[in-house]
């Protein structure tokens, strides 16, 4: 049986749960990927706002990819820019 994790927001709190039965959430405390458990707290999914699956800390972009755009727009190389 397939788990599937939900973020979502309840009002102004946002929180996580296992989704049961495809319409019901059984939100869980703790961390997401570090260990969490129910709390037998049950939310139905129509009634809340889902949120993306984790909050990303970084954009990543590929700027080997831009150097000719770059170029040809005249903008100037970014100022973090780690090459690989």
């Amino acid at each position: 049986m397939t788990v599937r994790w939900v973020r979502f927001e309840e009002g102004d709190q946002e929180g996580f749960g296992t989704l049961e039965a495809g319409s019901t959430i059984a939100v869980h405390d703790g961390d997401m990927f570090t260990g969490s458990t129910a709390n037998g707290r049950k939310l139905l999914l129509p009634r809340v706002h889902v949120l993306p699956p984790t909050v990303p800390s970084k954009m990543i972009g590929l700027w080997n990819n831009f150097h000719a755009l770059a170029e040809k727009l005249n903008q100037v190389r970014p100022k973090h820019l780690c090459t690989f």
